[in-house]
């Protein structure tokens, strides 16, 4: 149990709220220019085009097509053909976590650009189409990095480096949370990356005289690079935990609290009337008295 007079992330008011949302105006538009002002044409585009067509061929590809198949066919290059067996037989155990990240980024897209009233509205957008999406580019990355890993390492240091690496990223997501409570209530926060590069390293250092004595004495030849390359599945986990624990931080918890007191932070954000609502609800809320029309200067200097 929390003591006493403890505020849990979801608990807080809105003064102590502004501890953690500090990425506000991100939070509510992902750094893309206002969603919610975007044409039907360039919304069509971007859905239609862009995310089913561009990055659903791409993601179809490097996620689930190419490490089913890689080394079935035609040379191997830069890694070894065991290593290639090790790619189809995770990708043939992930694949249905492959087609379910997959699809729920392409679907996810369409609520990012459907047309809203407010800016407020787009929050929990978001999180749904950008953590399937960096879920993806991971595994993409993650079959590339576990073939390095064996080739370099051996089955042993591959499986050391996977343990590791899930361990990290747990550790780094759990005390992303722990952070943000600790900020809510006026504690300090915990620093892991250094001791997060400092497990990577030692991890490096402890496999590559075993791999470098497992090779001389079997005789098995080695690209010099793997060596260098082969902490890159620990690294992968640490970068794709860092990448969901920003996620989890900018479009979970500061999202909440914008939906939560939206208007509250509006103004505390300084964003505009012209910038909160679409332009077709502005103009009906300022026709019907409810807002009072901002001339083109005070909406370009409260944007400023």
């Amino acid at each position: 149990m929390e003591k006493m007079g403890k505020i849990s992330i979801f608990g807080a008011d809105f003064e102590r709220s502004k501890k953690i949302v500090t990425n506000g105006k991100f939070a509510l538009t992902a750094g893309m220019p206002n969603p919610i002002h975007m044409s039907l044409l360039n919304r069509l585009f971007t859905v239609g085009f862009c995310m089913f067509i561009f990055f659903g061929i791409i993601g179809y590809f490097i996620t689930i097509a190419m490490p089913s198949s890689i080394g079935l066919e035609g040379e191997v290059y830069y890694i070894s053909y065991a290593s290639t067996a090790l790619i189809r037989s995770m990708a043939a155990f992930l694949k249905p976590i492959s087609l379910l990240f997959y699809l729920t980024y392409l679907f996810a897209s369409i609520p990012v650009f459907w047309p809203k009233k407010r800016l407020s509205s787009q929050v929990f957008t978001y999180f749904p189409l950008y953590f399937p999406w960096v879920s993806s580019a991971f595994l993409a990355v993650f079959y590339l990095a576990s073939a390095v890993a064996y080739d370099a390492n051996t089955l042993l240091g591959f499986w050391l480096q996977l343990i590791v690496g899930i361990a990290l990223f747990i550790w780094i997501i759990v005390n992303k949370i722990q952070n943000l409570k600790r900020r809510l209530n006026d504690e300090d926060e915990k620093e892991l990356l250094k001791k997060v590069l400092l497990i990577a390293l030692g991890i490096m250092v402890l496999l590559f005289p075993i791999s470098l004595v497992y090779h001389l004495v079997n005789k098995l030849s080695i690209l010099w690079y793997s060596y260098l390359l082969s902490p890159l599945l620990t690294v992968s986990f640490v970068i794709y935990a860092y990448l969901v624990a920003f996620l989890i931080d900018v479009h979970i918890v500061q999202a909440y609290y914008i939906h939560k007191y939206p208007m509250e932070y509006k103004e505390y954000l300084g964003i505009s009337d012209r910038e909160w609502y679409s332009k077709r609800y502005y103009k009906k809320l300022v026709k019907s008295g409810q807002l009072q029309e901002e001339t083109t200067q005070e909406n370009g200097e409260e944007n400023e």
